[in-house]
């Protein structure tokens, strides 16, 4: 490929006056607008400037209270929400729904996003629980609530809605377009040729002006590929292909391709090509590509969070063209499962977008093996993150269901999420869940001798707590005794002493033992928790706990002091003072329901025994002489 320039951020917004005058009259007038048009059009595009009008303009009337942006039906969901909570505690609105309908003197704009991933009724049907976009919610609609539907083609579901199509730029809006786009000058016969063949179109028109910067000793032989040719769009997307093929770019493109319209973190990209051995400098120039094409958007906010957008129907005809999909996309999903450890929580969340993009996608129903990934993948984040265990269950099974017997790394990983799901609280099947993690030892075992791998311990001793737990709520402490044991055993204690996973299954033990009443052992695995804990920087506030409730029972109040005050010297930054209350809260409930085994101290009974038996035997004596 040929060496390009650094991306340079677009400035300013060409062409779409009447279009900008018009669609505002039209959604103040109907307050309910589904604007459509065809790919590349610029519609997001479009809409992005409105909002740059109202934001600029001096009457307060124009400033929406709230911007809520509804992009898909699961993340955008718990988005808004967070986003209104304060609002729905305060006022005491049933919902968001209510809250849109009833909230008077607020200005609310809902934007919903191109949803091209679900089925039409699927969008009304959930929306509806939402949003008023029901023909009788409609006629009770404030004046100060405005939504706006982006979408590719007409809303069927939605007829009864004004609809209002953006269409291509006009002749000489296209021709401002191309000399902002173009790093040098084309001849007036040259840009009369790219015009015709751009035809207005914003995405095609970007697409033919970073060619021809690319290629700029070649312009007229370019232009002329497109002469004739029914799809200029593909054709100009054809020639980028080529150009990556060209260059060292074509894995991280065919691969990085699959990441769908939601926001990519750049960091992401590069702890993917870390764990790849891709180079830092080679993903730095691929990005560099990406963006320059047109193919990736690249936002900077504030300097710090630099985010891309993949552009919507770029990537999805891009994803047409390119050869071995099949193979690029089970790259692309392997990644990202090796890349989920390293996430965090809200990084987690808004990764698996892109996940659920394509679990709702009826584009490629003939991807098995990968749609397999995909349910099993979306079932950990639906159980973990969007909390609903239910649906979880669902999709794990699909999944296991499409490559079962299949004897592969996913299958196994399968059964490992089908072992969390059901020992969720609220699923409670704790027996499944044992056999799901025991064949999910089996089957990575095998794996890893297959493979010639090294046996990772770590996940074979926690999947074996998880099967203790499990044993734990169905009251078969032995056999939970049992299992922590045997997780406990498969440690090394110069190897892993270390590792949280060691501190945590002492802890287990004796948690275990504190049910079964063994205070003494309590105390024996607590203590032995607590020094590794401590020497290696865990969380010790439950071994602390334990021991304390331990010594209480056990009528040792002066040990009771010192784990308390154990917990309250935590590190506020590690331990709350919220978290520390609940620990005492807790501690002092349990001590208002339990007695200590005995409030009589071990000397003291001694004592009293011995004085006891003396007594007698002293009565006897009397009644023996007497006689």
């Amino acid at each position: 490929m040929t060496e390009m320039n650094s991306a340079q951020p677009v400035v300013g917004y060409i062409g779409r006056d009447q279009e900008l005058i018009e669609f505002k009259e039209l959604l103040y007038k109907e307050k309910i607008v589904v604007l459509h048009g065809k790919d590349g059009v610029g519609k997001e595009s479009f809409i992005s400037q409105l909002l740059n009008q109202f934001d600029e303009a001096d009457d307060k009337d124009y400033l929406y209270d709230f911007v809520l942006d509804f992009s898909d039906l699961n993340y955008s969901v718990q988005i808004v929400k967070f986003q209104l909570k304060p609002v729905l505690q305060k006022k005491s609105f049933k919902s968001i729904k209510d809250l849109i309908m009833n909230y008077v003197g607020s200005r609310i704009l809902v934007i919903v996003n191109n949803m091209t991933q679900y089925q039409d009724a699927q969008i009304y049907q959930e929306l509806s629980e939402y949003l008023p976009i029901d023909e009788q919610s409609l006629q009770n609609l404030r004046d100060n609530v405005h939504i706006i539907f982006i979408r590719s083609k007409e809303f069927k579901e939605l007829s009864y809605l004004k609809h209002y199509e953006l269409k291509n730029l006009k002749t000489e809006d296209d021709i401002l377009l191309y000399k902002k786009y173009l790093e040098f000058e084309l001849t007036d016969a040259q840009l009369s040729l790219a015009t015709s063949i751009s035809q207005g179109n914003p995405l095609v028109t970007k697409h033919i002006s970073k060619l021809l910067n690319v290629h700029k000793t070649g312009v007229d032989s370019l232009l002329e590929n497109f002469q004739g040719c029914e799809d200029p769009k593909l054709m100009a997307l054809r020639l980028i292909y080529k150009d990556f093929k060209a260059g060292p770019y074509l894995r991280l493109f065919s691969i990085f391709l699959w990441y769908s319209h939601y926001t990519v973190k750049r960091e992401w990209i590069i702890k993917i090509a870390n764990n790849e051995n891709i180079t830092p400098h080679l993903v730095e120039k691929f990005i560099d590509a990406m963006v320059y094409y047109g193919i990736w958007d690249f936002e900077m906010k504030f300097d710090v969070t630099p985010k891309l957008f993949p552009q919507r129907s770029t990537c999805k005809l891009f994803r047409s063209i390119i050869e071995e999909k099949k193979e690029y996309f089970s790259d692309f999903l392997i990644m990202s499962y090796r890349l989920q450890p390293s996430l965090g929580v809200s990084d987690d969340v808004l990764y698996y977008r892109h996940l659920f993009y394509y679990l709702f996608s009826q584009n490629y129903p003939e991807f098995k093996l990968q749609k397999s990934r995909i349910l099993i993948m979306c079932a950990r984040i639906t159980e973990s993150a969007y909390l609903n265990p239910q649906l979880a269950l669902k999709y794990a099974n699909q999944g296991l269901d499409l490559i079962r017997g299949s004897n592969t790394f996913i299958e196994s990983i399968a059964h490992r999420y089908l072992g969390v799901i059901k020992k969720n609280p609220q699923i409670a099947l704790y027996n499944d869940a044992i056999s799901h993690y025991r064949i999910y030892i089996k089957m990575k075992d095998e794996y890893e001798i297959k493979q010639h791998q090294k046996p990772n311990v770590l996940v074979n001793n926690y999947i074996l707590n998880e099967i203790g737990i499990c044993f734990e709520n169905l009251k078969m402490l032995d056999k939970a005794i049992e299992s922590h044991q045997q997780a406990l055993d498969i440690l090394n204690i110069t190897e892993h002493e270390k590792f949280a996973e060691y501190a945590d299954t002492l802890y287990y033990l004796a948690k275990v033992h504190f049910q079964m009443k063994h205070y003494k052992e309590t105390l024996y695995y607590c203590s032995q928790s607590i020094r590794v804990a401590e020497l290696y920087g865990h969380v010790v506030i439950d071994q602390y706990i334990y021991s304390a409730k331990s010594h209480y029972l056990l009528g040792d109040q002066k040990k009771v002091k010192f784990y308390l005050d154990k917990i309250e010297k935590l590190n506020d930054e590690i331990t709350s003072a919220a978290l520390k209350q609940t620990y005492r809260d807790d501690f002092k409930i349990f001590t208002s329901t339990h007695k200590p085994l005995s409030i009589i101290p071990v000397a003291t009974k001694y004592i009293v025994t011995s004085t006891l038996l003396l007594s007698i035997a002293s009565f006897v004596l009397f009644r023996y002489f007497k006689k």
